[in-house]
């Protein structure tokens, strides 16, 4: 902006070179042209002190602090356009009032091209860090602001969830309990029915029959039991303490031993860990995952259960091994369902509650559970545990 056309035409001629430029011949016109464009057009404004109508001052003083009702106070983009003051007063006033007016610089006339090159240079690429300045305050904004819904949507769906736990567990209790007591009826009465009948006078069908119904109530009440014993897990209050692993499977191996009688079993532990985790439910584990080792390997001439660990940095993952029926990759993820099984009852036994109740151990623990294993190959059943600071 300069009144001057051999000014105007210097100046275009030079930053042609780098930019594009638009030139105006007074403060009104330069007025209109940013008000129309504003910072999606224009990066950057040289403007002349003197000029008629409307002075390089009062220009900027409208660009840098437009009135209540200028359509130029809606958006803070065209207050932030780098404003270099052109003057051919020279002195410290002069450029104390532009620089206090607003002025991002302020150059005296005569000025070399070099001069004004690298003052303009300098003033875009300070505006384009203010805005990147800015943009990365707005992206950090609105990413506390999202934060915070998502930890409020989290704690929601916690509540929800806690919610529907406790009500599942208090249903699973309620039935479990209420069924409890027609299930021992059923298999109390049909034992004493069973006693009360002479073989002779009655036939083989009907035994049999009875002999079912007395089975199949005892295996009921035995899944009802487990479920009980599955939904009281999650309002167990759990008690770390130091858990040596070694000691415990040897606790569980002891207590295994009347289902070994007759049997060619070979055991291999590996030294395992001294841990922190709630000694009893840890107990659980084992045992579950140890009693199916045995019952797995049982049609096996020789069987063999491999127990060790695997050391990472942040957690310790034990594992059991053996060489029994195993089972089909594919279906893998139904593994620790409740009630889920992958192989007949009348095979190898079962509610279908262990693993499940294995896997809710874990978890409460933080640690994981996963399984490999091929049909006839044998399984392997891996859950890691976090490393926690014990006092050995």
């Amino acid at each position: 902006m300069d009144d001057n056309a051999d000014m105007r035409g210097y100046l275009k001629r030079l930053l042609n070179q780098y930019y594009e430029v638009e030139t105006v011949n007074d403060g009104l016109a330069a007025l209109s042209a940013i008000r129309r464009g504003g910072s999606a057009i224009y990066d950057l404004v040289l403007a002349d002190v003197m000029m008629p109508r409307m002075d390089g001052f009062e220009l900027l003083r409208l660009l840098r602090n437009p009135p209540l009702a200028d359509s130029l106070r809606a958006s803070a983009n065209t207050q932030t356009i780098p404003i270099i003051l052109l003057s051919a007063r020279a002195g410290e006033e002069s450029r104390l009032q532009g620089l206090e007016t607003g002025a991002d610089d302020y150059l005296i006339k005569p000025f070399s091209a070099r001069e004004l090159l690298a003052r303009v240079d300098v003033n875009l690429k300070l505006a384009q860090m203010r805005r990147e300045a800015v943009y990365r305050e707005q992206v950090m904004q609105a990413v506390q602001t999202l934060n915070v819904r998502l930890e409020q949507q989290v704690k929601a769906r916690t509540a929800q969830l806690e919610a529907i736990n406790q009500e599942l567990e208090a249903f699973s209790s309620s039935i479990s309990h209420d069924l409890r007591t027609p299930l021992r009826y059923i298999s109390s009465f049909a034992e004493r029915l069973q006693g009360k009948l002479n073989p002779t006078l009655v036939d083989a069908s009907s035994l049999q029959t009875l002999k079912i119904i007395t089975k199949s109530a005892l295996e009921a009440e035995k899944m009802v039991d487990d479920l009980l014993e599955f939904s009281r897990l999650g309002q167990t209050e759990m008690h770390l303490t130091t858990v040596n692993i070694n000691q415990l499977v040897q606790q569980v191996r002891e207590q295994l031993q009347p289902e070994l009688v007759g049997r060619s079993l070979h055991w291999e532990i590996e030294p395992l860990a001294t841990i922190e985790a709630d000694r009893a439910l840890l107990r659980l584990v084992l045992q579950n995952l140890l009693s199916n080792a045995v019952k797995y390997t049982r049609n096996n001439t020789e069987a063999f259960i491999t127990i060790g660990r695997i050391e990472q940095e942040q957690e310790v993952i034990f594992f059991i091994k053996d060489n029994g029926a195993g089972f089909d990759m594919k279906y893998c993820d139904q593994l620790f369902s409740i009630f889920q099984r992958l192989h007949p009852q009348e095979e190898f036994p079962g509610t279908g509650v262990g693993l499940a109740t294995v896997r809710r151990i874990i978890h409460r623990h933080g640690g994981r559970i996963w399984a490999e294993g091929a049909i006839d190959q044998g399984a392997t059943f891996y859950f890691s545990l976090p490393k926690h600071e014990v006092q050995l």
